[in-house]
């Protein structure tokens, strides 16, 4: 896999995959609003420059989206990134149930958008999935 990496910071990774067109971030830990909000800016800028299509979002380590921020995600990132192109989402869910419960608005807004959505609790196969997408 040709990956590039655009943040590696304590608390997130983010790659972009040119070879599967693939934005992936992995959260190393519970992450703040501002880190929240900075990787998911920074991949949309990927994807709408590659002509990407997928996602990869590998939030085991993270725990539960505040309101505002899942609000965010969900008005107004997510209707963006869906006109720029992006069509398959594989989500690794939080090993916290707060945080997997927190994500049940995602899968269902991004769903009814017509995203591709798949969620799992093991990133290989999630990778895997995303991979033989479109």
């Amino acid at each position: 896999m040709t990956t590039t990496t655009h943040i590696d910071t304590h608390s997130v990774v983010l790659n972009y995959d040119a070879v599967n067109g693939i934005v992936h971030h992995q959260f190393q830990k519970p992450v703040d609003s501002q880190t929240f909000r900075e990787t998911l800016t920074v991949g949309a800028e990927l994807l709408i420059a590659n002509n990407a299509t997928k996602w990869l979002s590998d939030d085991r380590k993270n725990s539960a989206l505040s309101d505002a921020d899942s609000a965010w995600a969900i008005d107004e990132w997510a209707p963006q990134m869906i006109k720029h192109g992006w069509q398959h989402w594989a989500l690794v869910v939080p090993e916290d149930a707060a945080g997997r419960q927190s994500l049940v608005n995602h899968v269902f807004s991004y769903t009814q958008r017509g995203l591709n959505v798949r969620v799992f609790t093991d990133a290989d196969q999630a990778l895997a999935w995303l991979i033989n997408q479109g």
